[in-house]
């Protein structure tokens, strides 16, 4: 059958994720994203329902708010400030204008709390004064997705919100919204093989624009995963990891 060539690469490497490089040692190299455009796309793909409030709601639930500590002063630099001592004062006004009316606690994170309760003061408190909202002073791509995850799996937490700028993104909503709606290439259902054979004739001859075979797609998501794993662990301080080559990396 003519579909069964589309289930073949074609190139020395799979277009749709990996670009020729002369540099590079292999020829090639993996297709770089815009981690912004993730938000794009995010938004286009859940359109009229894509919320992002002026204010946080009203609550009644005690909430925090979390501020990356060299973010917010990489942010600030220094005010022109003449001394350490004027430096904190000012850095101090200023988070305390961008904290919500609503908060009741800020935490300014800069240390790692992965150590058992047995053996952390820190950690049995934090525990004891778990809010059940919280505000997120961030604006990387990273923390958005992160957070995203995390807003429905973290016990106790009804609210995570992402303050970016002057508006607030309600990430446990989100990942609702998306749980909901998400689709991979629209409507279509069948393999990629019949996917790529289905778009052939709308790319315009750019095969970059195809998606990737059956055996490139597991292998990417396998790599995807991998780094998943790590990132579902960046919060411990030591890391205990399966073997990369399980993943469909070389080492």
């Amino acid at each position: 059958m003519v579909t069964d060539a589309f289930g073949y690469v074609w190139t020395e490497h799979p277009s749709s994720l990996f670009e020729p490089n002369a540099e590079a040692l292999t020829g090639f190299n993996m297709r770089k994203g815009n981690k912004a455009e993730y938000v794009v796309a995010m938004k286009d793909h859940l359109n009229d329902t894509w919320l992002e409030e002026d204010t946080l709601t009203a609550t009644n639930d005690d909430t925090i708010f979390i501020v990356d500590a060299m973010a917010f002063i990489h942010k600030n630099q220094d005010f022109g400030c003449s001394s350490f001592s004027d430096l904190q004062q000012r850095l101090l006004k200023k988070l305390l204008s961008v904290c919500p009316t609503q908060c009741t606690c800020v935490n300014v994170i800069e240390d790692q709390y992965d150590f058992e309760s047995t053996k952390s003061l820190k950690y049995e408190e934090r525990i004891r004064q778990r809010q059940q909202r919280a505000v997120i002073q961030a604006t990387d791509t990273d923390i958005f997705i992160m957070a995203i995850y995390y807003s429905v799996r973290i016990p106790g937490l009804k609210e995570l919100w992402m303050q970016k700028g002057s508006s607030y993104i309600p990430c446990h909503i989100i990942a609702n919204l998306l749980a909901e709606k998400f689709m991979v290439y629209g409507d279509f259902s069948g393999n990629l093989v019949e996917l790529r054979a289905h778009m052939f004739g709308r790319i315009k001859g750019d095969i970059r624009q195809l998606p990737p075979t059956e055996n490139a797609f597991r292998y990417h998501m396998l790599r995807a995963l991998y780094q998943i794993i790590i990132c579902k662990k960046a919060h411990m301080s030591t890391l205990s990891l399966p073997d990369a080559t399980l993943f469909g990396w070389n080492i």
